[in-house]
């Protein structure tokens, strides 16, 4: 489920998902925007580089409220993935009719935020974060494995999450 614009980008996307088998349903197409593309930059085998084109700077409440309404539409899944990109697509609206509705029918919601905006993934099974997203959303410094677990459980407790799972590599 997501934005994409009514361009070239996502007549590609779309025929990569129909060839899969990928209900894109849940996506709105948005008449003047572009399709947020990701290009890889590949030296050798390293990962070098990427870019990003992204605008929803004219993504209207109404548009996120048609979001959130396919998104629901489209429940009755094994689970639930809502991934925050910063880009203020998932609002705190969207995360909180999904994370009730899933809630309701015993679907599990896996959540992966974006910074220290966590709350609008209150009550959410599970919360993927890195260590520095963790500090900012718990306010707690950590500097060693006591303070990992004091932080985690803070968020874990404030947030009503079942678990919570802290990546430590690169951010």
């Amino acid at each position: 489920a997501g934005f994409a614009g009514n361009d070239e980008s996502r007549n590609r996307l779309f025929e990569i998902l129909a060839r899969n088998d990928v209900d894109t349903s849940a996506v709105i197409t948005l008449a003047n925007h572009k399709t947020t593309t990701k290009t890889r930059v590949i030296a050798g085998h390293q990962h070098a580089l990427r870019l990003d084109e992204e605008d929803l700077s004219g993504v209207t409440d109404r548009d996120r409220e048609a979001l959130s309404d396919a998104v629901l539409a489209a429940l009755g899944v094994q689970a639930i993935i809502l991934s925050d990109y910063g880009n203020d697509a998932v609002s705190t609206n969207l995360c909180q009719r999904v994370i009730e509705a899933a809630r309701q029918s015993s679907t599990p919601v896996f959540v992966k935020p974006k910074g220290a905006e966590v709350a609008k993934f209150a009550g959410a099974s599970v919360m993927t974060t890195n260590l520095s997203e963790l500090v900012l959303a718990s306010g707690i410094a950590v500097a060693n494995a006591d303070e990992l677990a004091r932080a985690a459980k803070s968020l874990v407790k404030s947030l009503g999450l079942k678990f919570l799972v802290v990546t430590q590599g690169a951010d």
